[in-house]
């Protein structure tokens, strides 16, 4: 008789399966990511492995998935800084920096175009269901804004999401590539990548204007109140590395 398994083992399989295949990524690469090479290090057979997953194409999707739905997390806990609307997107703001600081985390590349070709349907839904989360949730904060009269009722919301998002994603692999300012080390590309976005953000009229209030000091509030534990963490790492 077939043992069935219970929902909390198939979860831990999968979990286990999904932490192995993230060490791959992160010492070896994409391409090394390969069903055989995750069989060769799971406790189970092969045969197990597929019935988890069908394809590495799957077991990258998965692991993008729960990427994406760490950043929804640490999204979330930074919209409920206490403030403004412009107050709680830079909040947001300091939340994408705060999930930089966890380089395990940071993993650019793992969706190829043959990737997203080779997924399984359902992977490409779970993505979608949650870039639309994090979607909703920056969407959300501008709506508020409109209605508070922080930002003009005219503002293209698809715009502001997108070019945001695009901007601070696109700074992120430039500078990960050292494609510009190579010299620039991660805290002094901190506070640059900071400018831009509320540059951006000033453009729209989101008020209050950086002209008009310290979001340098806004940053720090939010580091030392909604990330304390985590800020704790990242300055006892660059006392390490000084």
């Amino acid at each position: 008789m077939v043992r069935k398994l219970t929902p909390k083992t198939l979860l831990e399989r999968e979990t286990q399966i999904l932490d192995l295949a993230h060490d791959i990524l992160l010492t070896e690469g994409p391409a090394f990511v390969t069903m055989e090479r995750i069989a060769e290090l799971v406790p189970f057979s092969k045969g197990t492995l597929y019935n988890h997953f069908k394809s590495r194409e799957d077991v990258l999707m998965a692991l993008f998935c729960r990427i994406q739905a760490g950043v929804h997390a640490i999204f979330s806990k930074g919209a409920s800084y206490p403030g403004s609307s412009r107050d709680r997107y830079a909040a947001i703001i300091a939340a994408s920096e705060v999930r930089s600081w966890s380089e395990s985390d940071c993993c650019p590349q793992i969706i190829a175009p043959e990737v997203l070709e080779k997924a399984s349907p359902e992977y490409h839904q779970r993505l979608t269901e949650l870039h639309h989360k994090i979607l909703g949730l920056l969407s959300s904060i501008a709506t508020d804004a409109i209605e508070a009269g922080e930002l003009p009722r005219d503002t293209p919301l698809e715009e502001l999401i997108y070019g945001t998002w695009a901007l601070a994603v696109g700074a992120d692999e430039l500078h990960r590539q050292k494609m510009i300012y190579p010299e620039l080390t991660e805290e002094t590309f901190a506070p640059i990548r900071r400018g831009m976005l509320h540059r951006m953000l000033d453009g729209y009229q989101w008020q209050p204007l950086s002209l008009e209030r310290d979001y340098e000091s806004i940053h720090q509030k939010v580091l030392s109140t909604v990330f304390a534990e985590e800020w704790a963490e990242r300055k006892d790492q660059l006392k390490d590395e000084n």
